[in-house]
């Protein structure tokens, strides 16, 4: 996931479904573009959904500016840190 985080939100998408495609289809996980970025939910079997949202944001490293992908929304704190 660390180096998907690095790819732009289509083409992260589209290796995610190249790769988990058959069994994304039968889980209950649901990836989706989300703006400049990709939303990762699952409805847990209390009916409960969690999220985590990436996206691509600039900010300084260094005193250049890049862009980076980072947990922008969550709720799932404990649980986030494999994105």
């Amino acid at each position: 996931m660390h180096q998907l985080r690095a790819e732009q939100p289509t083409e992260a998408l589209r290796a995610i479904r190249a790769r988990y495609g058959k069994a994304l289809m039968s889980s209950r996980i649901r990836i989706a573009r989300d703006g400049d970025g990709l939303r990762f939910s699952e409805r847990s079997t209390a009916g409960k959904t969690f999220v985590v949202v990436v996206h691509h944001v600039k900010t300084r490293r260094h005193g250049a500016l890049v862009e980076v992908a980072k947990i922008t929304s969550q709720n799932v704190k404990p649980y986030a840190f494999v994105f």
